[in-house]
């Protein structure tokens, strides 16, 4: 698929339409972003930009993502049903075309209840998830607020898991202070040191403490700490 229209279009507007509305697709989005070459003449899904209600994520370090579509930006989302997916002129941002993903770092928009989570290789890989709260979500699967991590095969993944589905984005419902949220990663490099951190913290998130429970050293880290 790709915007039709000569300007942006609101991508939460697109989704209001096809996937809120009439379940035609699941509700998010794929952006490629070239962020690395191909290997054996084969790109890496883990170059996508995924996109959703919550917000957006990207395997390229700093890269904020707008939300919004650019311009003849191509784009992928996953069929729920064979109807064809629908664009009209209320989604189109008038005088707007400021996204177009070819590496430029752009900032993210509308602050709403959620965080971001950076792991980074000491190979230079990076990968990102988000969490956000939404009292329009639940603690379930939600069409729209929950997006399927894409395995891209590098050397370093990183996922948030709701009953052993691997999300790379995952909304919840209204924020309470005893949230937990499974985190998991797999690493395809033998000694390739780690760093987890905070990304980005935004709404209620930025007075709550984010605490990593390391399973394997037995112990609680305060996020806003440090890495």
């Amino acid at each position: 698929n790709g915007n039709p229209y000569p300007a942006a279009i609101n991508i939460e507007a697109f989704l209001d339409l096809n996937a809120k509305d009439n379940e035609v697709i699941d509700g998010t989005v794929y952006f490629w972003t070239h962020a690395t070459a191909a290997e054996n003449g084969k790109f890496s899904e883990s170059d996508y930009v995924t996109y959703n209600f919550v917000g957006g994520v990207s395997g390229i370090e700093n890269l904020e993502v707008d939300e919004n579509i650019g311009s003849g930006q191509g784009f992928f989302v996953r069929a729920l049903k064979a109807d064809k997916i629908s664009f009209n002129s209320t989604m189109i941002l008038e005088g707007s075309n400021n996204q177009f993903f070819k590496g430029t770092q752009k900032k993210g928009g509308v602050e709403k209840d959620r965080l971001w989570l950076n792991l980074k290789g000491s190979d230079q890989s990076f990968k990102q998830i988000l969490m956000g709260f939404d009292d329009k979500a639940t603690d379930q699967m939600d069409n729209g607020y929950d997006a399927i991590y894409l395995d891209g095969g590098r050397s370093l993944g990183f996922y948030s898991l709701l009953n052993d589905q691997k999300l790379a984005i995952q909304g919840l419902g209204a924020f309470e202070s005893s949230k937990k949220i499974d985190l998991g990663f797999n690493v395809a490099i033998d000694g390739l040191a780690m760093t987890l951190e905070l990304g980005r913290v935004e709404g209620v998130l930025e007075e709550a403490e984010i605490i990593l429970i390391d399973h394997e050293l037995g112990i609680m880290h305060d996020l806003k700490q440090n890495a």
